[in-house]
């Protein structure tokens, strides 16, 4: 019985902790979305990199991506990264592409 009941919460503990890393990835989503549309001064639907290295000067920006551990404190960073995620070479990133490749790197 002990057994048992030791099993049992440790599935409902397995659950809860999919559960909130489904909700963090959820919300790291959404603030690359958000951080997206910021970036995106002339509303075109595409980000720059010199859009993207403007907006990763923002401090909540950088502290996002460091928690993604993927650092741009720097403009240089920031660049380097945004190289990564163009992975085509276009110098713009759309919004569906940009949340993919960071999720991807992350």
């Amino acid at each position: 019985v002990i057994v048992e009941q030791t099993l049992k919460a440790a599935s409902q503990n397995e659950e809860k902790l999919a559960t909130q890393k489904a909700d963090m990835q959820r919300i790291e989503l959404e603030m690359l979305r958000d951080i997206f549309v910021s970036a995106d001064e002339n509303g075109d639907g595409t980000v720059s990199t010199k859009e993207f290295i403007k907006i990763c000067r923002h401090e909540q920006v950088r502290a996002l991506f460091d928690e993604l551990e993927l650092p741009v404190s720097r403009d240089r960073l920031a660049q380097r990264l945004f190289e990564v995620l163009d992975s085509t070479g276009s110098g713009e990133l759309e919004i569906p592409y940009f949340v993919e490749r960071t999720v991807e790197l992350k």
